[in-house]
């Protein structure tokens, strides 16, 4: 099957040209802000939504819509004992984003 230039540059063209939220895009920004030597970024999300000034609902959302992008990937992590901790967060070098603009404020905090 041959594929098409036309058809290559487009697919090519909708990986660079992802779409995010504002709240994904701002979560995105402080988890490549905020990770460590070991390229980890680990905060619970009720953490995360005291740190961003949102829900943890809206955390949850942002989460799930970085991970569909590809923009991170989770690593989750146990104590000896097996219990569940916090997760860790890995961002993917080189992703490309774009900031939907939404609601009536949207255009301005992107702005700034």
């Amino acid at each position: 099957m041959v594929v098409s230039s036309e058809k290559k540059a487009n697919e090519t063209e909708e990986k660079k040209a992802v779409k995010l939220s504002t709240s994904a895009s701002r979560l995105l920004a402080f988890f490549k802000k905020h990770v460590g030597n070991d390229g980890l970024a680990i905060y619970t999300k009720h953490e995360l939504a005291l740190l961003l000034g949102t829900s943890e609902k809206t955390i949850t959302r942002s989460i799930q819509k970085l991970l569909r992008a590809q923009a991170i990937s989770v690593v989750p992590r146990y104590d000896e004992d097996g219990g569940q901790l916090a997760n860790a967060y890995r961002v993917a070098d080189g992703f490309e984003y774009t900031v939907e603009p939404r609601g009536r404020k949207a255009g301005k905090a992107i702005s700034e």
